[in-house]
């Protein structure tokens, strides 16, 4: 285990002991430790496995959902590719683009873009950030962003990673640091630890929006809890409004995206789909006519004859909009065949570590 490793991990277990039994359950890594996924390293070395993950084999569905991109969008992927392999060949004499995951947080850029509060200069919370490239997007396009982690390897190679890209804009917050912290610049990345971030007695963080992209069904429930709480009503009563929560879908169905919801509902929230995104406002009044919906929709469910003619009616309605997607196949727009080349003349046809592993060999 090398120093990097040892020091975050010794930070760590330092905070576990202040923490509460109910911080500890609502923050652990309940998901990836569910599916076995790996989410600690021994040492720095290890990094290199997830610079372009969770997302594999998901380039050209990407590129679908993105239809067409601007200039702006291939200048931006340009700079986070070329960065990406110069990272990935300096650090570990390994060659990726982060083709995957970056495609994806460029569609999930344009969720956030198109609330109507977005503007230059927001700050943003960003929960689960992953490989890290929405968080880069981010602060390159204006944003000020903080990003909270709970899985160890994700924390480190985000630390390295935004270094790289950032050297002067990112920063990570020490856990002796009293709260608010020092302002970061205009736009930037600052990594906070999480067990502030669980921290009740520190909490004085002040968002415009918060986004959570393919997690949200993950959150153990107390921990979904704890955010609702904490930028619900809490945050209202100390700023005079609450952030807006952007999510790119939900996640693994860990839990029933029906439970998530009312969930939400319960505690003042609304939701909005505008697939594939999700929007929650803090609007107490409202969610109690869609908790109201939720419980209307739970009596049913106790009806099987009327679940049953519902799951029906969907299985129809999934298999119609099957046939009509075979039946009108579109041109690509030009714009993706440029972006395609972004990653293409620096890596022709690239196959990550993990895409190779899932591709069926029968």
């Amino acid at each position: 285990m090398n120093e990097v490793v040892a020091e975050y991990d010794l930070a760590e277990r330092r905070a576990l002991a202040h923490l509460p039994n109910r911080a500890l359950q609502a923050f652990g890594a309940v998901t990836f430790a569910s599916v076995g996924y790996p989410f600690r390293v021994h040492d720095v070395a290890e990094l290199w496995r997830y610079i372009d993950v969770m997302h594999e084999g998901r380039f050209e569905r990407n590129l679908a959902l993105l239809g067409k991109v601007s200039e702006e969008e291939i200048d931006l992927a340009a700079w986070l590719a070329k960065g990406t392999l110069e990272y990935s060949n300096n650090r570990f004499s390994k060659a990726f683009t982060g083709r995957h995951c970056l495609t994806r947080s460029l569609f999930q850029l344009r969720g956030i873009r198109q609330l109507k509060t977005e503007r230059p200069g927001m700050k943003i919370l960003e929960l689960g950030p992953g490989s890290g490239y929405l968080s880069l997007l981010l602060a390159r396009t204006g944003y000020a962003v903080d990003t909270v982690e709970v899985a160890q390897a994700f924390v480190l190679h985000q630390r390295m990673f935004f270094s790289h890209f950032l050297p002067r804009e990112s920063q990570v917050i020490d856990q002796q640091e009293k709260l608010p912290f020092t302002s970061l610049p205009a736009a930037g990345i600052r990594q906070v630890p999480w067990w502030i971030y669980a921290d009740n007695s520190r909490a004085t963080l002040d968002y415009d929006l918060i986004t959570a992209n393919h997690a949200l069904a993950e959150f153990h429930p107390e921990s979904l809890g704890y955010l609702l709480r904490r930028f619900g009503e809490n945050h209202q009563s100390r700023f005079g409004r609450s952030p807006v929560i952007v999510a790119e879908w939900l996640g693994a169905r860990m839990r029933r995206y029906e439970d998530l919801l009312q969930q939400c509902h319960e505690h003042g929230w609304t939701h909005e789909f505008q697939n594939p995104f999700y929007f929650f406002r803090y609007q107490p009044e409202i969610a109690k006519t869609q908790l109201e919906m939720d419980h209307h929709q739970r009596r049913l469910e106790r009806q099987p004859w009327k679940t049953a003619k519902s799951i029906t009616d969907r299985i129809e309605y999934r298999r119609s909009g099957s046939k009509n997607r075979g039946q009108s196949k579109q041109v690509e727009d030009l714009s993706l065949g440029r972006l395609r080349e972004v990653f293409n003349n620096l890596i022709p046809d690239e196959k990550t570590p993990d895409e190779l592993f899932l591709l069926d060999r029968s």
